[in-house]
């Protein structure tokens, strides 16, 4: 469905009926619709979030009030970070749990994934994920024949 929604944009784009900032928009919007409805179907949510993309690092902070630090679980497999786990909640003097999950795609070649780290305060989960330096090439002298 997402890719569908991204060919959609794309083709309006491409049209010129639509500038490129309408569209991230308009993307967003529409997979975010999307998303409500998978977790309307699958009873699960997806929590929101926010990421920064800095020169050194790349920050998530994911909103998760009233999930315990032992219900989540993050990892790092096949350039894919996971946040998992369940929210739970007391309704009629019973214990139900909520499943939730996110996976951000990240090139494993630009991270340093022994670094990842995270931190859970006052229901905001902060992941920060350190980028391996980038080595500048040495500038060569271009000889005129």
């Amino acid at each position: 469905q997402k890719e569908m929604v991204d060919k959609t944009v794309e083709f309006f784009t491409d049209l010129g009926s639509i500038n490129r900032e309408d569209a991230d928009n308009l993307r967003d919007i529409t997979n975010k619709g999307l998303e409500i409805a998978q977790d309307v179907v699958t009873g699960s949510y997806s929590p929101a979030y926010d990421m920064e993309d800095g020169e050194s690092e790349i920050e998530i902070s994911m909103d998760l009030p009233g999930v315990a630090r032992e219900d989540i679980d993050i990892t790092f497999d096949d350039d894919i970070l996971t946040v998992s786990g369940s929210r739970k909640f007391t309704k009629k003097d019973e214990i139900k749990s909520v499943p939730f999950k996110r996976a951000f795609t990240l090139d494993a070649t630009t991270v340093d994934v022994d670094k990842i780290s995270a931190n859970l305060d006052s229901g905001v989960l902060q992941i920060s994920i350190p980028k391996k330096p980038v080595e500048k090439p040495p500038i060569k002298r271009i000889d005129i024949q």
